[in-house]
């Protein structure tokens, strides 16, 4: 044993966890990671005891620092046996569903590969994602004072070169770009998430309300973004960078357009013209097909898997360029505009935070009325424990640490919690949903787009739709197009999306742990505490 590398044992599994947290400290990593590197050694390592021939069992774990990355490497002797690759068919326990649901969580923390007769797990405990969000809004503040100093001391003419051919070019690059990942990844990432489901009776049931609470909560705050969207109303800069004078944009949203183009004409057509909808409808018909219980559909599971994950690094890779194009976007918006957008940029944060405190109204009235609990007893406990989603910005990471403030301070059951919790990530993106549907109403007052029931009806279903993606503005360019915006207008959002995704992120994990609570009192999963 030395301060890198320890030899893992069932015997010693409890030193070794010491061991861990130790040098995990040492190194500065976060205490919720702490608690997910935990999680994920142990669902790895038993599921590579469970296979191996070697009796007893033995693991070696290390620590690698890289670039402010920290990583944790499992290794161990065997033919290969990778456990991120989840077969449904072979297990009906509900432990076994919630393992399986905790790994696919973290899907995007974890690598597995087979070298020199061994079995190895790479575990991304901490990365420097707070480094990118700092990056981001130096990238916003930069690009507010070039583009000041370029209005003020450069010649117009100048200035129009610059926007033309430089600007304009950088952005439209990045969007293409864009979307040449995002559509794939929704669709391989959707299939993945359905695919997992189980035809547990147990499973279906307490997934079934899960799901229906989750989607009743969204479908609220949804509302809720769009009347304030409409409040908020009309962004009148953005008009002057598009060259707009008040004119009437067309918009194809309707309820009809809606059934009949969400059927796409061809298989590649979703893809080819990056339409959401009609990927979300192939994604969840292709989901429920690898749903069933079947070995011939095990090859299919492993390669949608492999492409999730691919299309979710290629992601990751591009996002690294998000700073610039914030910065490229602000030094257009000060040559065409002035120093007025930061007031409306304002009122947008302060409105998408709002968010969070009516999120936790509705959840204790709802804990109140259907969980028996005091609504000051739950707004006591987890507005304490919403300072980590807040401060991180990122529920997985938050997951150990939801799943034990659940067993902890609201009494549910580990067994259950290990599967709500994971499970309602998907289903609970309220934060995120929220702070979009602000942004789309006022982009329709803004381009002054006609509004009728037809219309917002339509508006409300495609923003649903695009909630269960979990990923936000990114992936609001299509819908963007439907409703007759440039979808380039996404750029200017882009810079402000750290700070509204705070909150957003908080108020997304008190949904989660809502849903999970009123289920666990509905199936008697919860404990009495001490």
């Amino acid at each position: 044993m030395n301060d890198t590398m320890y030899i893992l044992t069932e015997s010693n599994y409890s030193d070794a966890i010491g061991w861990l947290e130790e040098q995990l400290a040492k190194r500065k990593v976060p205490h919720h990671e702490i608690i997910m590197a935990e999680l994920l050694l142990e669902e790895n390592f038993y599921s590579l005891a469970e296979v191996s021939d070697q009796q007893p069992f033995e693991a070696t774990i290390s620590l690698h620092k890289r670039f402010g990355n920290v990583k944790l490497r499992i290794s161990a002797q065997g033919k290969e046996f990778n456990p991120l690759f989840f077969d449904e068919t072979e297990d009906d326990d509900p432990d076994h569903f919630s393992h399986v649901d905790i790994l696919r969580s973290y899907h995007q923390y974890l690598r597995y590969f087979h070298r020199g007769n061994k079995n190895i797990i790479e575990i991304y405990v901490h990365k420097s994602e707070t480094k990118e969000i700092r990056n981001t809004l130096w990238g916003l503040v930069f690009g507010l004072l070039l583009g000041v100093l370029l209005k003020q001391f450069v010649d117009v003419e100048v200035q129009k070169w610059i926007n033309y051919n430089v600007l304009d070019s950088l952005q439209l690059i990045f969007m293409k770009v864009l979307m040449l990942v995002v559509t794939p990844m929704i669709f391989f990432s959707v299939i993945t998430g359905i695919s997992s489901m189980s035809d547990i009776t147990y499973i279906k049931r307490i997934g079934g309300k899960l799901v229906a609470y989750s989607l009743l909560k969204l479908s609220f705050y949804i509302v809720v973004g769009m009347l304030i969207g409409h409040l908020i109303g009309v962004m009148p800069q953005l008009l002057k960078v598009f060259k707009l004078g008040g004119e009437t944009m067309q918009s194809t949203l309707s309820i009809r357009n809606l059934i009949v183009d969400i059927v796409p004409g061809s298989i590649m057509s979703p893809f080819v013209e990056n339409h959401m909808l009609q990927t979300l409808f192939l994604a969840f018909l292709f989901g429920i097909m690898l749903s069933r219980p079947s070995e011939h559909l095990d090859w299919a599971k492993k390669g949608v898997e492999f492409m999730s994950s691919f299309t979710i690094d290629v992601l990751g890779v591009i996002s690294k360029c998000i700073p610039l194009v914030v910065m490229v976007s602000m030094i257009e918006l000060m040559i065409k505009t002035d120093i007025s957008i930061l007031l409306s940029y304002g009122k947008l944060i302060i409105f998408a935070a709002l968010g969070l405190p009516l999120s936790l109204l509705v959840s204790s009235a709802l804990v109140a009325l259907f969980g028996h609990m005091s609504p000051t007893d739950f707004l006591s406990k987890i507005s304490r424990f919403i300072v980590l989603p807040f401060s991180t910005s990122n529920s997985s990471v938050c997951m150990p640490a939801t799943m034990k403030f659940c067993i902890e301070k609201l009494g549910m059951e580990k067994n259950f919690v290990r599967f709500s919790i994971s499970m309602g990530m998907q289903f609970n993106m309220a934060g995120t949903a929220f702070y979009v549907a602000i942004i789309s109403m006022m982009m329709v007052h803004t381009f002054g787009i006609n509004l009728s029931l037809d219309f917002l009806f339509s508006l409300f279903v495609a923003e649903l739709f695009l909630a269960l993606t979990g990923v936000g503005i990114i992936a609001m360019p299509t819908l963007f197009g439907a409703m007759g915006i440039p979808s380039e207008a996404i750029m200017f959002f882009i810079g402000i999306e750290p700070l509204m995704d705070m909150p957003g992120t908080a108020h997304s994990v008190t949904e989660n742990i809502t849903s999970s609570y009123l289920v666990a009192c509905q199936e008697k999963r919860i404990r009495n505490l001490k």
